[in-house]
């Protein structure tokens, strides 16, 4: 960092609070997400929003922020609820891999879809960059790896305001920041009592109460891409089975539905669903985006 890490810790709630319409980062929300929103209300790009809060931009903020405020957070409550990351990037105890981007410079995320969909505003959550977190701890569903429309991982920190051709930009998160599609359309796939069975068995009751820290080994990834086949399968029979009248046995039914996860599906972070979108059409702003 071109100012070091003293002049950050000094000057950074400071230079926030001079600023009008920072948005609030969100519960369980990654830095790299929430860096992005708020240049997007500034009208800027994020690497000078970074610059004018006083670091170097190198393209991961996940890392810049945690490593900037290893010891104390900037005690400001637009960023308040970026503590909770604290438990993947740091801590004594933290165990768990990071997806990196194609070239290692920027971070990689899954999503959740229905995150995406129903929440008030949407985001990156963070434990969807831990490699071992492989589903949603809200609504039990598989994460998704890319967009379901261009195939292209989702990697930050970029700008709101320009991705895909012509710098159209987006209106929020639910949409693709490579092709302007909705990311919100993709079809879920709710894991089953089979599925977690053969997980570790501290990811089996990871995200009782919304995501916790990484206790242990993930499973395989050739495991979850074979359960995720089988998941798809037992969706499309169940689809089928619905649509004449006729039900699956229990076996077939998303754990929560037969008692295989002690308390059900966390509460989600948001009771209030979003407006519905109205079509599939490229949401997009032109110029500052409000």
């Amino acid at each position: 960092m071109t100012s070091g890490i003293s002049f950050v810790r000094q000057n950074f709630a400071v230079r926030l609070r001079a600023l009008t319409s920072v948005p609030h980062a969100l519960p369980h929300e990654a830095p790299n997400s929430w860096i992005m929103r708020a240049a997007a209300m500034q009208g800027c790009s994020h690497k000078e929003f970074a610059s004018y809060l006083g670091f170097d931009f190198g393209h991961d903020f996940d890392y810049l922020y945690y490593y900037a405020f290893a010891k104390e957070s900037p005690y400001v409550q637009e960023v308040k609820a970026l503590e909770s990351g604290r438990m993947f990037f740091g801590g004594k105890n933290q165990r768990g891999y990071r997806l990196r981007g194609a070239q290692g410079r920027r971070g990689r995320y899954r999503f959740c879809s229905l995150c995406l969909r129903d929440d008030q505003t949407p985001c990156f959550h963070l434990y969807c960059r831990i490699e071992q977190l492989v589903f949603c701890p809200w609504h039990r569903c598989l994460l998704e790896d890319w967009c379901p429309h261009c195939g292209k991982y989702v990697e930050l920190a970029r700008d709101m305001m320009e991705p895909g051709k012509g710098k159209q930009g987006i209106e929020d998160f639910s949409w693709c920041l490579m092709c302007c599609q909705p990311l919100h359309r993709a079809d879920p796939v709710f894991v089953d009592a089979q599925f977690l069975n053969g997980l570790p068995y501290w990811l089996r009751h990871w995200g009782i109460k919304g995501p916790e820290a990484v206790k242990g080994p993930g499973a395989d990834p050739s495991y979850v891409a074979a359960g995720r086949e089988r998941l798809l399968t037992v969706k499309k029979h169940r689809d089928i089975a619905s649509s004449v009248g006729g039900h699956l046995s229990s076996s077939s039914q998303p754990f929560w539905m037969v008692g295989n996860w002690l308390a059900g599906p966390a509460t989600p972070l948001s009771s209030r669903p979003r407006p519905e979108k109205a079509t599939d059409a490229r949401a997009h702003t032109t110029g500052e985006v409000t």
